[in-house]
């Protein structure tokens, strides 16, 4: 296994194993260490509540269904590193009350088709059933493979007939990663993270100033690739803007920066 191309054991043999196995496999000898490179990046919380309600109708359908799938949002995948694994941890449950039909599934498509907001059946196979969302709030935890050239996304049924509803809590993800030797990717998120500019979305949406949008944040990025790009060295006050958040001077490559840019 030592002698495979890089690419194999990444694009193929690693996509077998489970994260534990794989990272099992890279601690048996240094070429595998300094070939796969895993990262594992922080935990980022994108949602702190989304809660959805029914509307109380008066045909069949709405108490008994079938019910339409309604969108949720798409899970973000790393698009500048080889994925090997993504984890989604949240809690969840229903109105607390009454009949139990609420339930999410991940399911995905491929990147060149449209994802409507509304639809019978997801579009994709599904990669994740929730099952019937419980009264009470519920830990949910689970882990999947993403393909290349594929999206991933959250559709939830409410249900119907009045009073149903559907909630889920601190949505987060992790990433499992095929970094590169300075292990640039999972520097820049853990940069971001110390600088607090990875928000949930509905946070940032709502501030009228997000410290991730923030025009000095970009400049200075912009400016360092700049820099980098045509062979010159940092300026001193953006090392020090760096250095406050643990990354020394010997880390502040352009693939660095870029993979700040891309998150």
């Amino acid at each position: 296994m030592k002698s495979l191309p890089p690419a194999i054991l990444t694009q193929k043999i690693a996509h077998y194993l489970s994260p534990a196995d794989l990272f099992h496999v890279s601690t048996t000898s240094k070429k595998l260490h300094s070939q796969l490179a895993l990262s594992v990046t922080p935990r980022r919380k994108i949602i702190a509540k989304l809660s959805r309600h029914d509307l109380q109708g008066y045909d069949i359908r709405a108490f008994h269904g079938p019910y339409l799938m309604e969108y949720g949002f798409a899970v973000p995948i790393p698009s500048t590193v080889e994925c090997h694994s993504i984890r989604v941890s949240m809690s969840g449950r229903d109105q607390g009350w009454g009949n139990k039909k609420s339930y999410f599934v991940i399911a995905f498509s491929d990147n060149n088709v449209a994802v409507p907001t509304k639809q019978e059946q997801p579009q994709g196979p599904l990669v994740f059933f929730s099952g019937i969302a419980p009264h009470s709030r519920q830990h949910i935890e689970f882990t999947f493979h993403p393909e290349n050239d594929r999206s991933y996304h959250l559709w939830y049924v409410v249900g119907g007939g009045g009073g149903h509803s559907f909630h889920l809590f601190n949505v987060a993800v992790e990433a499992l990663v095929f970094d590169d030797a300075l292990r640039s990717y999972s520097k820049a998120c853990h940069f971001l993270a110390s600088k607090n500019t990875l928000l949930p979305w509905e946070v940032a949406l709502s501030s009228k100033f997000s410290p991730r949008l923030s025009c000095s944040f970009e400049a200075i990025l912009a400016s360092a690739i700049h820099l980098l790009e045509h062979g010159h060295s940092i300026l001193p006050p953006m090392k020090s803007y760096f250095r406050e958040a643990g990354i020394s001077e010997e880390d502040l490559s352009l693939e660095l920066m870029k993979s700040m840019m891309s998150i």
